[in-house]
């Protein structure tokens, strides 16, 4: 009776022993990928909080928004066979003066230098969230076979937040946030101008358009690129909030990979304990 007695005292003192080392391993890996997604979003945020951190990066610039990206790409349609006399005729008063590659390129730089700027503001809220991550989410997360399943993570529990925290800072700086004496909502406000009357022109020349068509004087391919031309509705302050975020996570994803893959990546003993096991 005694020997069975120590044998039960021994089977759970093991059993208490094991759950103590799977707890502190538990403990480890979530502490190893907290650190993780610390490191990715501390590198991401420096790297894109700075001077052309979007701009300079074709990864995650941040490009016009699709409809002024069309009207661009319509004017240098038009400029050229404007010179044609009898096409200037047909198309009537199609002003394409001041949208010109120099607004175009106001208008881009002015767009990234405001996420630039409101890069660093996205800091405090990332590490609350890897603050509350749980043991359960650390453990799924470490094994998964998705290298960005972490920036998933984070994605997941921070996008709505950091939209609603970026949103104001997005706005502050596209009218605080100078190029070439434009802020963005400066140069968008009059990139919006000159296209709706473009716009308007072009709705008022169709008729002379699809003359000019039927004589063979525009091309198909032409004439399509000339009606692309529509008004612009787009929320400046949402559209470059999304693009920057997009931006952010996929910056942090490229750090949690080069965590995962590259042993040199692990810039601490508590990295290379927890992600060694990936080895």
């Amino acid at each position: 009776m005694k020997k069975a007695f120590l044998f039960i005292l021994l089977a759970i003192s093991l059993t208490s022993c094991e759950e103590v080392v799977n707890s502190l391993t538990k403990d480890n890996t979530v502490d190893g990928l907290k650190e993780a997604l610390r490191v990715g979003t501390s590198v991401a945020v420096q790297q894109l909080g700075k001077e052309n951190g979007y701009l300079g990066d074709e990864a995650v610039k941040i490009d016009l928004p699709p409809e002024a990206q069309t009207t661009f790409q319509a004017v240098k349609t038009i400029q050229p066979i404007l010179s044609n006399p009898l096409v200037s005729s047909a198309l009537g008063a199609l002003n394409v003066q001041g949208l010109d590659a120099n607004l175009e390129n106001v208008l881009i730089t002015a767009l990234n230098r405001a996420a630039e700027d409101a890069a660093p503001k996205s800091v405090d809220i990332f590490i609350n969230t890897i603050n509350g991550m749980t043991i359960n989410d650390g453990t799924n997360i470490l094994f998964s076979t998705n290298n960005q399943a972490a920036t998933d993570y984070l994605a997941d529990k921070t996008t709505t937040e950091l939209q609603a925290a970026f949103s104001p800072v997005v706005n502050a700086s596209l009218n605080e946030v100078s190029v070439a004496n434009y802020t963005a909502t400066e140069a968008w406000a009059t990139f919006a101008e000159k296209n709706n009357q473009l716009a308007a022109a072009i709705k008022s020349a169709e008729t002379g358009i699809n003359l000019a068509g039927s004589l063979g004087l525009l091309s198909s391919d032409q004439i399509q690129k000339i009606n692309s031309v529509k008004s612009v509705n787009t929320d400046l302050g949402g559209y470059v909030t999304g693009k920057a975020l997009d931006g952010l996570f996929k910056k942090i994803a490229g750090e949690e990979f080069k965590i995962r893959t590259d042993a040199s990546a692990r810039v601490n003993d508590l990295l290379r304990k927890v992600f060694g096991q990936l080895d």
